[in-house]
């Protein structure tokens, strides 16, 4: 399922997307842009806490975009460890972003 978001020539946007760095499992993306173009940049990636007593908690991962051209673009998140290419995302999430 792909989930549509809306942002404007100029504007920033978050994607969150919860995760578990301690055991190697983060979120990986990739740009498609569609034919009527558009285009954003990958401002900033953190990870904000989830507050827990519990060690190797999940942590949310934050993607900082910026939208800089009109038009659509669709963001494909995976969910793996970066040693594990040939193996099958666990998860997997589409965002189709509409830039006016």
């Amino acid at each position: 399922m792909t989930e549509s978001l809306r942002s404007k020539v100029g504007d920033d946007f978050e994607i969150r997307l919860e995760a578990n760095p301690t055991t190697g499992y983060v979120w990986e993306f990739s740009v498609q842009s569609e034919p009527a173009g558009g285009a954003i940049a990958l401002l900033n990636m953190r990870w904000d806490e989830v507050k827990s007593d519990i060690a190797g908690a999940r942590v949310v991962q934050v993607f900082l975009f910026h939208s800089i051209a009109a038009g659509e673009v669709t963001l494909i998140f995976q969910y793996r460890r970066s040693w594990e290419k040939e193996r099958e995302a666990t998860q997997k999430r589409d965002y189709k972003v509409i830039i006016d």
